[in-house]
C-alpha cells in the first residue's frame, strides 16, 4: 500500500496523505456549499418577483463590496503567520479589522443617501443602514477560519461553516416562502451569519507562542499591504453588478448573477487546492516552488478541460429546467464558464502570497484588476451583460500571462 501511495505522489508530485486529509474535509464543505446554494438559488429564482431577487443579490453585493474596509489581506496575513506558529496574530487582527470596519458602515450609509436622493431610488436606504450596523462584524468574527486553515485544522473549518450555511440556508428560504421580501432577506441573511460565525470565533482557541511587538507589526504591516491588493480585485469582481443594477434593472442583475453560480461553484470546489497549497508554500522556498508547480498545474487540465466542454452541452436543458424565468442567463453561465481555463494560474498568486512576495502580487493582481474594471466600464453600457463577460475574459487572459512571467522571473 505504501508502495502504491509512493508511487501515485511521484506522479502527481504531491504528498497524498496531506491531500487526502485535508482535501477530504475540504471537498464535504464544498459539496455541502454546493447543496445550500443551488436549493436557495432555485427556489429564490422561481419563488422570488425578478425585482425582489435583484434588489437582495444588489444588497449582498454592497456587503461584500463594503466589508472590504475590514482590511481582508489579514485573512492570509493570519493563515500565514499560523502555519508559522506565531497564532496569537488572531486576536491582534479580528480587533483591527473591526475598527476598520467602521469605515464600512459610513460607506453603506452614503451609498443608500446616494442611491435615495440622486439617483431616485429611496428603496435603499433602510437596507443601507441596515448594512452598516453588521459590516464591523461579519468579517472579523469569520477570521476563526483562516486562523484554523493555518493550522491546518480542515475538519473544524467544514463542521462550523457548513454548520453556518445550512442554518442560513433553511432560514432564508423559509423567508422567501412566507415573506418574500428583500429587506426581510437581507435581514435574516445578515443575522444568523453573524450568530453563526461568533459561535464558531469563540469555539476556536488561537493558543500559539506570543508574538513579539516586532512580529505582530510585521504580520500586520503584511496583512495592510494585501489588502490593497483584494480592494483593487474585488472592486472589479462587483462593479459588473452595480453597473448591471444601476444601468439595466434588478431583475437583469438576477440573471447575470445566476449566471455566475456554475462558474462560481466548480471554482468554489478547485478552491480547495489553493486552501491546501498555502501552508505548504509558506514552508518551502521559491526555487522548489518554481521547479514543481508548473507539471502540477498542466495535471490540473485533465480536469477543467472535461469539465468545459461538459458544462456547454448539458446549460441550455438545465438552465431551461431550473430557472426557467431566466432563459437569458443560459449564453451568460456558458461564456463565463471559459474562465475556468485560467483557474490554474491562481496557483501562482498563492505562491507570491505565502511567500510574502508582494510586489509581484501588486503587479499582477492590480494589472488584472484595473483591466477588468477598465473594460466592464467600456462594455457594459454599450453592450450589457455579454460586454461585462467579454471584458473578465479578456482581462483574465492578460492577467494569466503577466503571472506567468512574474512566476518565472527570478
Amino acid at each position: 500500500m505504501k508502495r502504491l501511495q509512493k508511487q501515485i505522489e511521484s506522479y502527481a508530485g504531491t504528498n497524498i496523505a496531506y491531500l487526502a486529509n485535508g482535501g477530504t474535509w475540504l471537498t464535504l464543505a464544498k459539496i455541502l456549499g454546493f447543496i445550500t446554494a443551488f436549493a436557495s438559488s432555485v427556489v429564490f429564482a422561481n419563488v422570488l418577483p425578478e425585482e425582489v431577487y435583484g434588489n437582495y443579490r444588489f444588497f449582498l453585493t454592497l456587503i461584500a463590496l463594503f466589508s472590504l474596509t475590514t482590511l481582508p489581506g489579514l485573512n492570509t496575513a493570519t493563515t500565514r503567520a499560523t502555519a508559522l506558529g506565531d497564532g496569537g496574530i488572531f486576536w491582534h487582527a479580528k480587533k483591527m479589522k473591526i475598527r476598520w470596519g467602521i469605515i464600512g458602515s459610513l460607506l453603506s450609509i452614503a451609498t443608500g443617501l446616494y442611491y435615495s436622493f440622486i439617483i431616485g431610488n429611496p428603496t435603499l436606504l433602510i437596507p443601507s443602514i441596515i448594512i452598516a450596523l453588521f459590516i464591523p462584524f461579519l468579517e472579523p468574527f469569520n477570521l476563526y477560519h483562516y486562523f484554523l486553515n493555518g493550522k491546518k485544522d480542515f475538519r473544524s473549518i467544514t463542521i462550523y461553516t457548513s454548520t453556518i450555511r445550512f442554518f442560513t440556508t433553511v432560514f432564508l428560504i423559509g423567508i422567501a416562502l412566507l415573506a418574500p421580501d428583500a429587506i426581510w432577506l437581507i435581514v435574516g441573511y445578515l443575522v444568523i451569519t453573524l450568530l453563526g460565525r461568533s459561535i464558531a470565533s469563540s469555539m476556536t482557541k488561537p493558543g500559539g507562542r506570543p508574538l513579539s511587538e516586532k512580529k505582530t507589526a510585521d504580520h500586520i504591516q503584511y496583512g495592510k499591504r494585501l489588502s490593497v491588493l483584494f480592494l483593487a480585485t474585488e472592486i472589479s469582481v462587483y462593479l459588473d453588478k452595480i453597473l448591471v443594477y444601476t444601468l439595466l434593472s434588478p431583475a437583469m442583475l438576477a440573471a447575470y448573477y445566476l449566471s455566475f453560480i456554475p462558474y462560481k461553484q466548480t471554482k468554489n470546489f478547485l478552491s480547495s487546492i489553493n486552501t491546501l497549497a498555502m501552508p505548504k508554500f509558506s514552508a518551502n522556498s521559491a526555487k522548489t516552488i518554481r521547479a514543481t508547480l508548473p507539471k502540477k498545474m498542466m495535471k490540473l487540465y485533465l480536469i477543467i478541460i472535461p469539465l468545459i466542454i461538459l458544462f456547454w452541452l448539458v446549460a441550455k436543458p438545465i438552465f431551461s429546467f431550473i430557472y426557467p424565468k431566466y432563459p437569458e442567463s443560459i449564453f451568460f453561465a456558458q461564456l463565463l464558464m471559459l474562465q475556468l481555463a485560467f483557474y490554474p494560474f491562481t496557483l501562482f498568486t498563492t505562491s507570491f502570497s505565502a511567500l510574502k512576495q508582494t510586489k509581484r502580487l501588486y503587479v499582477t493582481t492590480i494589472s488584472g484588476a484595473l483591466l477588468r474594471i477598465i473594460g466592464i466600464l467600456i462594455c457594459i453600457p454599450i453592450w450589457g451583460p455579454v460586454g461585462a463577460i467579454v471584458a473578465i475574459l479578456i482581462a483574465r487572459t492578460m492577467q494569466a500571462i503577466i503571472e506567468t512571467i512574474f512566476f518565472f522571473y527570478e
